[in-house]
């Protein structure tokens, strides 16, 4: 009898050990399969008003700095920050910085901080490289080829 059931609790142990190994595989397959089309999970919408479907945000950016809505680029903040974005909005395109996204905030002159994407920082410092180019030529008088 107690054979039988020592038996017994052997092949429910290697039962249990093939289960387990089996839920691990599927774990593993199901992770996989999450990370591969997490992006058709959640599909970001953009209404009008948002310029993210706009693939050059330097326009966005140059009008913004144009109105005042963003100061000028300067050489160099006098800090910056970088770290997962927390949901609030880009200075630069006005579209919420997710937190699978790197949030750059920037202290500037007169107090003022800056939250951009990475795109729109890229496209905020090319804006102060062209006017820093645009002021050497126009010091020496000379116009650039971009017409500054």
């Amino acid at each position: 009898m107690h054979q039988e059931m020592i038996a017994k609790a052997d092949e429910i142990f290697t039962e249990n050990l093939r289960i387990r190994a089996d839920s691990v595989e599927l774990r593993t397959r199901t992770n996989a399969l999450l990370l591969r089309y997490r992006a058709h999970r959640f599909p970001h919408v953009a209404g009008a008003s948002e310029s993210c479907g706009d693939p050059n945000r330097t326009a966005t950016i140059l009008s913004k700095i144009h109105s005042g809505a963003l100061p000028r680029p300067t050489e160099t903040p006098e800090k910056c920050w970088v770290g997962k974005g927390t949901s609030r909005p880009c200075h630069g395109c006005g579209v919420p910085i997710r937190p699978d996204e790197l949030e750059y905030e920037l202290d500037v002159a007169a107090g003022t901080t800056l939250l951009f994407d990475e795109t729109c920082l890229a496209a905020w410092r090319e804006m102060g490289a062209k006017r820093m180019a645009d002021q050497t030529w126009s010091s020496r008088g000379l116009r650039s080829q971009s017409g500054g």
